[in-house]
């Protein structure tokens, strides 16, 4: 199952590349949550803070040294 679909946004203009990206900077700026409008709905996404070491990373996720 797509990132999208999971999400309920199968009807977005949005990439799962750029749904990744916006979660992930939402995570960085420590976020608690992240919206994403359907055409039909509101998808809200809630943020928790969770050790990253051992989360499976999507393929756009770069190692920051």
């Amino acid at each position: 199952m797509s990132l999208k679909n999971l999400l309920g946004l199968e009807e977005s203009g949005l990439s799962e590349r750029e749904i990744m990206r916006r979660i992930s900077e939402a995570r960085n700026q420590n976020l608690g949550s992240v919206e994403f409008k359907s055409s039909n709905s509101l998808i809200v996404v809630k943020l928790s803070q969770v050790n990253p070491n051992g989360v499976m990373r999507g393929q756009d996720w770069k190692r920051k040294v």
